[in-house]
Protein backbone atom coordinates (compact mmCIF):
# COMPACT_ATOMS: atom_id res chain seq x y z
CA UNK A 1 0.00 0.00 0.00
CA UNK A 2 2.87 2.27 0.79
CA UNK A 3 4.82 1.74 -2.17
CA UNK A 4 1.74 2.17 -4.15
CA UNK A 5 0.97 5.66 -2.69
CA UNK A 6 4.32 6.23 -2.96
CA UNK A 7 3.99 5.39 -7.41
CA UNK A 8 1.10 7.87 -7.17
CA UNK A 9 3.03 10.94 -5.82
CA UNK A 10 6.09 10.36 -8.63
CA UNK A 11 3.37 9.55 -11.29
CA UNK A 12 1.78 13.27 -9.83
CA UNK A 13 4.95 15.06 -9.86
CA UNK A 14 6.08 13.55 -13.30
CA UNK A 15 3.00 14.65 -14.83
CA UNK A 16 3.20 18.03 -13.52
CA UNK A 17 7.26 18.06 -14.33
CA UNK A 18 5.27 17.49 -18.06
CA UNK A 19 3.16 19.69 -17.88
CA UNK A 20 6.04 22.28 -17.26
CA UNK A 21 7.85 21.21 -20.53
CA UNK A 22 5.20 21.15 -22.45
CA UNK A 23 4.88 24.97 -21.46
CA UNK A 24 8.22 25.19 -21.55
CA UNK A 25 8.52 23.71 -25.40
CA UNK A 26 5.03 25.96 -26.12
CA UNK A 27 7.12 29.18 -25.17
CA UNK A 28 10.23 27.99 -26.91
CA UNK A 29 8.37 27.35 -30.30
CA UNK A 30 6.67 30.73 -30.43
CA UNK A 31 9.83 32.69 -29.68
CA UNK A 32 12.06 30.88 -32.12
CA UNK A 33 9.03 31.50 -34.85
CA UNK A 34 8.99 35.16 -33.98
CA UNK A 35 12.65 35.37 -33.85
CA UNK A 36 13.08 32.92 -37.72
CA UNK A 37 10.07 35.97 -39.17
CA UNK A 38 12.22 39.20 -37.92
CA UNK A 39 15.53 37.45 -38.96
CA UNK A 40 14.23 36.90 -42.43
CA UNK A 41 12.47 40.76 -42.13
CA UNK A 42 15.94 42.66 -41.34
CA UNK A 43 17.86 40.13 -43.83
CA UNK A 44 15.04 40.72 -46.89
CA UNK A 45 15.49 44.77 -45.58
CA UNK A 46 18.96 44.32 -46.13
CA UNK A 47 18.77 43.39 -49.61
CA UNK A 48 17.72 46.81 -50.49
CA UNK A 49 14.05 45.07 -52.03
CA UNK A 50 11.01 47.49 -52.12
CA UNK A 51 8.64 47.50 -49.23
CA UNK A 52 5.61 47.25 -50.47
CA UNK A 53 3.68 47.02 -47.25
CA UNK A 54 2.78 43.34 -47.34
CA UNK A 55 3.48 40.69 -44.96
CA UNK A 56 6.09 39.19 -47.48
CA UNK A 57 9.55 38.56 -45.33
CA UNK A 58 12.48 35.94 -46.41
CA UNK A 59 14.52 33.95 -43.72
CA UNK A 60 17.89 32.36 -44.90
CA UNK A 61 18.72 28.69 -45.61
CA UNK A 62 22.04 27.30 -44.62
CA UNK A 63 22.55 27.83 -48.32
CA UNK A 64 21.79 31.40 -47.88
CA UNK A 65 18.36 31.26 -50.37
CA UNK A 66 15.89 33.47 -49.78
CA UNK A 67 12.01 32.39 -49.06
CA UNK A 68 8.95 33.85 -48.92
CA UNK A 69 6.81 32.78 -45.62
CA UNK A 70 3.50 33.18 -47.75
CA UNK A 71 3.96 30.43 -50.03
CA UNK A 72 3.41 26.95 -48.75
CA UNK A 73 7.20 25.66 -49.64
CA UNK A 74 8.31 28.74 -47.57
CA UNK A 75 6.10 28.05 -44.12
CA UNK A 76 7.55 24.25 -44.46
CA UNK A 77 11.43 25.47 -45.15
CA UNK A 78 10.70 27.56 -41.71
CA UNK A 79 8.82 25.11 -40.26
CA UNK A 80 11.58 22.34 -40.72
CA UNK A 81 13.99 24.43 -39.88
CA UNK A 82 12.68 24.89 -36.23
CA UNK A 83 11.85 22.04 -35.48
CA UNK A 84 15.51 21.30 -36.44
CA UNK A 85 16.43 24.05 -33.80
CA UNK A 86 14.24 23.04 -31.51
CA UNK A 87 15.66 19.70 -31.41
CA UNK A 88 18.73 20.43 -30.31
CA UNK A 89 17.61 22.73 -27.50
CA UNK A 90 15.78 20.60 -26.17
CA UNK A 91 18.08 17.91 -26.03
CA UNK A 92 16.70 15.17 -28.66
CA UNK A 93 19.28 15.83 -31.04
CA UNK A 94 22.69 15.07 -30.34
CA UNK A 95 24.12 18.69 -30.79
CA UNK A 96 23.29 21.35 -28.24
CA UNK A 97 22.49 24.88 -29.14
CA UNK A 98 21.73 27.75 -26.58
CA UNK A 99 18.17 29.49 -27.06
CA UNK A 100 18.77 32.90 -27.58
CA UNK A 101 16.61 34.83 -25.14
CA UNK A 102 17.68 32.10 -22.12
CA UNK A 103 17.79 33.81 -18.43
CA UNK A 104 20.02 32.01 -15.63
CA UNK A 105 18.59 30.20 -14.10
CA UNK A 106 16.06 29.09 -16.13
CA UNK A 107 12.54 30.05 -15.21
CA UNK A 108 12.18 26.17 -15.40
CA UNK A 109 14.59 25.05 -12.75
CA UNK A 110 12.95 27.94 -10.68
CA UNK A 111 9.13 26.68 -11.29
CA UNK A 112 10.18 23.40 -10.43
CA UNK A 113 11.30 24.28 -7.64
CA UNK A 114 8.38 26.42 -6.49
CA UNK A 115 5.90 24.42 -8.05
CA UNK A 116 6.52 21.10 -7.43
CA UNK A 117 8.94 21.75 -4.22
CA UNK A 118 11.72 19.97 -5.90
CA UNK A 119 15.03 20.11 -4.76
CA UNK A 120 18.20 21.00 -8.01
CA UNK A 121 21.42 18.52 -7.46
CA UNK A 122 23.87 19.95 -10.05
CA UNK A 123 26.46 17.78 -11.96
CA UNK A 124 29.39 20.37 -13.03
CA UNK A 125 32.58 19.96 -14.25
CA UNK A 126 35.67 20.13 -11.36
CA UNK A 127 37.08 23.76 -11.81
CA UNK A 128 36.65 26.98 -10.06
CA UNK A 129 34.48 28.74 -12.96
CA UNK A 130 31.72 25.59 -11.76
CA UNK A 131 31.46 26.63 -8.45
CA UNK A 132 31.47 30.19 -9.41
CA UNK A 133 27.98 28.72 -11.60
CA UNK A 134 26.76 26.86 -8.26
CA UNK A 135 27.09 30.00 -6.51
CA UNK A 136 24.79 31.88 -9.36
CA UNK A 137 22.33 29.73 -8.99
CA UNK A 138 22.25 29.05 -5.57
CA UNK A 139 21.53 32.98 -4.70
CA UNK A 140 18.44 32.46 -6.71
CA UNK A 141 16.87 28.94 -5.76
CA UNK A 142 16.25 27.60 -1.97
CA UNK A 143 17.43 24.89 -2.41
CA UNK A 144 20.57 23.58 -4.90
CA UNK A 145 22.83 21.16 -4.03
CA UNK A 146 26.10 20.00 -5.68
CA UNK A 147 25.57 16.44 -6.56
CA UNK A 148 29.44 16.61 -8.64
CA UNK A 149 31.84 15.98 -10.24
CA UNK A 150 33.89 17.46 -6.81
CA UNK A 151 37.29 17.44 -6.07
CA UNK A 152 36.80 14.41 -3.65
CA UNK A 153 35.56 12.74 -6.59
CA UNK A 154 38.61 12.66 -8.70
CA UNK A 155 40.15 9.62 -7.13
CA UNK A 156 36.87 8.00 -7.89
CA UNK A 157 36.14 8.78 -11.09
CA UNK A 158 40.10 7.17 -11.55
CA UNK A 159 38.93 4.49 -14.25
CA UNK A 160 42.31 1.48 -14.29
CA UNK A 161 44.92 4.48 -14.55
CA UNK A 162 43.21 6.93 -16.59
CA UNK A 163 43.42 9.38 -13.84
CA UNK A 164 46.69 11.19 -15.81
CA UNK A 165 43.92 11.91 -18.94
CA UNK A 166 41.22 12.94 -16.69
CA UNK A 167 43.04 16.19 -14.43
CA UNK A 168 44.42 18.97 -15.76
CA UNK A 169 46.40 21.63 -14.22
CA UNK A 170 44.66 25.43 -12.84
CA UNK A 171 45.36 28.33 -14.93
CA UNK A 172 46.21 31.48 -13.25
CA UNK A 173 42.80 32.54 -13.64
CA UNK A 174 41.32 29.59 -12.00
CA UNK A 175 43.48 29.95 -9.23
CA UNK A 176 42.06 33.74 -8.99
CA UNK A 177 38.74 32.59 -9.19
CA UNK A 178 38.75 30.15 -6.44
CA UNK A 179 40.58 32.77 -4.30
CA UNK A 180 37.69 35.51 -4.82
CA UNK A 181 34.91 32.35 -4.12
CA UNK A 182 36.79 32.26 -0.70
CA UNK A 183 36.03 35.76 -0.04
CA UNK A 184 32.18 35.34 -1.30
CA UNK A 185 29.49 35.98 1.53
CA UNK A 186 27.29 33.07 0.05
CA UNK A 187 30.13 30.25 -0.52
CA UNK A 188 31.16 30.83 3.34
CA UNK A 189 28.07 29.86 4.07
CA UNK A 190 28.34 26.60 2.71
CA UNK A 191 30.85 25.20 4.38
CA UNK A 192 31.04 22.02 2.54
CA UNK A 193 31.67 24.16 -0.54
CA UNK A 194 34.57 25.95 1.25
CA UNK A 195 36.09 22.58 1.79
CA UNK A 196 35.90 21.45 -1.76
CA UNK A 197 37.58 24.77 -2.61
CA UNK A 198 40.02 24.31 -0.42
CA UNK A 199 41.09 20.86 -2.22
CA UNK A 200 40.82 22.35 -5.30
CA UNK A 201 43.28 25.03 -4.75
CA UNK A 202 45.58 23.09 -2.58
CA UNK A 203 45.77 20.11 -5.50
CA UNK A 204 45.41 22.93 -8.57
CA UNK A 205 43.39 20.57 -10.49
CA UNK A 206 40.64 20.80 -12.90
CA UNK A 207 38.38 17.84 -14.53
CA UNK A 208 35.87 18.35 -17.47
CA UNK A 209 32.83 15.90 -17.72
CA UNK A 210 33.39 16.04 -21.40
CA UNK A 211 37.02 14.54 -20.72
CA UNK A 212 35.56 11.29 -19.82
CA UNK A 213 33.96 10.45 -22.90
CA UNK A 214 37.41 10.53 -24.56
CA UNK A 215 39.11 8.22 -21.87
CA UNK A 216 36.27 6.02 -22.78
CA UNK A 217 34.75 6.08 -19.21
CA UNK A 218 31.00 8.09 -19.77
CA UNK A 219 29.61 5.15 -19.36
CA UNK A 220 30.69 5.08 -15.61
CA UNK A 221 29.31 8.11 -14.29
CA UNK A 222 25.99 7.63 -15.57
CA UNK A 223 25.64 3.74 -14.88
CA UNK A 224 27.65 3.44 -11.78
CA UNK A 225 28.85 7.25 -10.24
CA UNK A 226 25.08 8.70 -10.67
CA UNK A 227 23.31 6.11 -9.09
CA UNK A 228 25.45 5.68 -6.47
CA UNK A 229 25.25 9.14 -5.03
CA UNK A 230 21.81 9.44 -5.67
CA UNK A 231 21.20 6.16 -3.72
CA UNK A 232 23.92 7.29 -0.73
CA UNK A 233 22.26 11.31 -1.10
CA UNK A 234 25.71 12.21 -1.32
CA UNK A 235 25.33 15.65 -2.15
CA UNK A 236 26.90 19.22 -0.73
Amino acid sequence: MKEACNLQSVNRKLSAMNKLLMEENDRLQKQVSQLVCENGYMRHQGTGAPNDGSCKSAVTTPQHSLRDTNSPTGLLSIAEETSEYLSKATGTAVDWVQMPGMKGPPDFLIRMEKELNLSVLALLDVDPCSFKMLAFYGRRLKILKCLGIRPTDINIMAVDESLDRLVFPMNKKDIKTANNLLKDAYVNNRPEWLHELHITLEKKQKIAIESLTSCGVASYVTEVFLPMKLQQEDWT
